[in-house]
């Protein structure tokens, strides 16, 4: 189901940029002037419906702070320069959010459950009191 709308809205993004487009080549409807980097809706708009139906996955994530980053710069609210000075910090925000998740995600392993348990039920593994002596 998932995989269905994401393929639906991409598919009717792409008709209505191709219909756009096609306008636009034969003079009828001025196309370009509706936004400036509106080819980066290509990478924001999947990302964001990857985020909502899968979670914050890195892929996701990644290409959403990407796509953003050349909307920003193709509508001139940041410089070619400052996209270029801003990758490593945002990298560095990306390697310290990925190590606090490792971590927490590392303390909440279902891996810490005693071996005398299986299935919510005790299972005896060394009984004592049973001896017949």
């Amino acid at each position: 189901m998932k995989n269905k709308i994401y393929t639906l809205v991409v598919g009717i993004m792409l008709i209505i940029t191709g219909i756009g487009l096609s306008l636009d080549v034969l003079n009828i409807y001025d196309f370009r002037f509706l936004l400036d980097g509106w080819w980066t809706l290509f990478i924001i708009i999947p990302s964001i419906i990857g985020i909502i139906f899968n979670g914050p996955r890195w892929l996701y994530v990644i290409s959403l702070t990407i796509g953003v980053l050349l909307f920003l710069t193709s509508r001139g609210i940041i410089g070619y320069e400052q996209l270029i000075a801003l990758v490593i910090p945002i990298a560095i925000i990306f390697v310290g959010v990925f190590l606090i998740k490792y971590a927490i995600g590392k303390n909440n392993n279902s891996n810490n459950i005693p071996n005398n348990y299986d299935n919510g039920n005790v299972v005896v593994v060394n009984d004592d009191n049973n001896k017949n002596d």
